[in-house]
């Protein structure tokens, strides 16, 4: 990889894929107007690009600082860039490598959003990472976001102490090998998360559409903002890859015919569940009755009478408060049976013995039963 450092007009560089979401232009933007920029933005023209094209390997936000700073104050936009933005241009630059490049960028920003986490696994994973790679490379950007367990950050800080007297001592193969212990230990933790940013990578896009929607609440650049896109769990996502995987062993001629800019019947079956299901509880909240927190039974009688209430339980305990009876017994007949049963449940539950009682308590126990033994049997019983 070569790199030149280059004026190039504002026009001729995208942003393209980035793994920020948040930005916080307006301090940037004043500095920007009164100083110029201080560090040149890193390019690099994509494979069948015009060469005279750029996307922005490092530097998105000085990027849209100074495309606002043209549409807020062109003037100052004039002083500073009438000659185009420094730039560095990477040359003989692989997809793999620019994947990295922005991912490394990522890391040393202060990212704190699950998406974005996300958005830098599905990098790495497309530049050909593997789980256990992904997770020691994103170790300081996970910990930020779902910290570790105390005892395996105490575990992690004794290997590293370990490899660091290693090295110290000369003993470079012994350092190799407790370097390899630190990072199976990181990806035996993080295995479970790893698995599931490896899953959502290789699912469709649709499926990092409905993420990016639930963490910026809009549809991603460029697409129609009528398409219906789910909130999505961890255990949708992975139905969906389920899905996703029987949608890839559907091939023509070898090669499967579905992808991810192009999902199967199987896949698009799951999806229409979630955004069915999603939109029947929208529905249903949209045209449910809001009463007020506290509200006299007596008002409830007529929403019982509708059937508004599925549960038998809260049906009683209305008919009770209301004085009124159900067929056959009345409500609080009904309601005090339940409570019998529950009580006596409960005493029948053994008790949890939380320690062993000490042998004080024991011969105390002793001598109580006894003087009551020896009471019973001088009263005649």
């Amino acid at each position: 990889m070569n790199q030149i450092l280059k004026k190039v007009p504002v026009d001729h560089v995208v942003e393209g894929e980035n793994v920020r979401i948040h930005y916080e232009l307006e301090g940037l933007v004043m500095d920007i107007a009164q100083n110029g920029l201080k560090t040149p933005i890193m390019v690099w023209t994509p494979p069948g690009a015009a060469k005279s094209s750029f996307e922005v390997l490092e530097g998105h936000r000085r990027l849209r600082a100074i495309k606002t700073l043209a549409n807020d104050q062109p003037d100052a936009f004039q002083v500073h860039f009438s000659n185009g933005v420094s730039a560095i241009i990477c040359g003989n630059l692989t997809e793999q490598e620019a994947w990295e490049l922005k991912v490394d960028h990522g890391n040393e920003l202060a990212l704190r959003d699950p998406y974005e986490l996300l958005q830098c696994a599905r990098m790495l994973f497309n530049a050909g990472h593997t789980e256990e790679q992904v997770a020691n490379d994103l170790v300081s950007l996970i910990e930020r976001i779902t910290p570790m367990a105390p005892k395996v950050k105490r575990t992690i800080e004794t290997l590293k102490l370990a490899k660091t007297a290693a090295e110290k001592a000369g003993e470079q193969e012994t350092a190799d090998n407790v370097e390899a212990d630190i990072r199976q230990t990181i990806f035996d933790y993080r295995r479970g998360l790893v698995q599931y940013l490896h899953n959502t990578a290789r699912c469709p896009d649709l499926v990092m559409s409905a993420l990016y929607f639930k963490a910026t609440g809009k549809h991603p650049e460029g697409m129609d903002s009528n398409i219906p896109l789910p909130t999505l769990t961890h255990a949708k996502v992975l139905a969906l890859w389920n899905a996703h995987k029987k949608d890839l062993d559907v091939k023509d001629k070898g090669v499967p015919k579905f992808g991810r800019t192009r999902p199967g019947p199987e896949f698009t079956k799951k999806w229409a569940e979630y955004v069915k299901a999603e939109k029947d509880v929208k529905t249903k909240k949209d045209s449910g009755i809001k009463r007020v927190k506290a509200m006299p039974a007596s008002d409830i009688t007529k929403e019982l009478e509708e059937g508004k209430f599925n549960s038998q339980g809260f049906r009683l305990m209305c008919l009770h408060h209301t004085g009124k009876e159900s067929s056959g017994r009345t409500s609080s007949r009904r309601l005090g049976k339940s409570r019998t049963k529950s009580r006596r449940r409960m005493r029948l539950r053994p008790m949890p013995l939380l320690r062993r009682p000490s042998m004080k308590w024991k011969s105390l126990r002793r001598s109580r039963f006894r003087s009551t033994k020896c009471a019973g049997h001088n009263m005649g019983h």
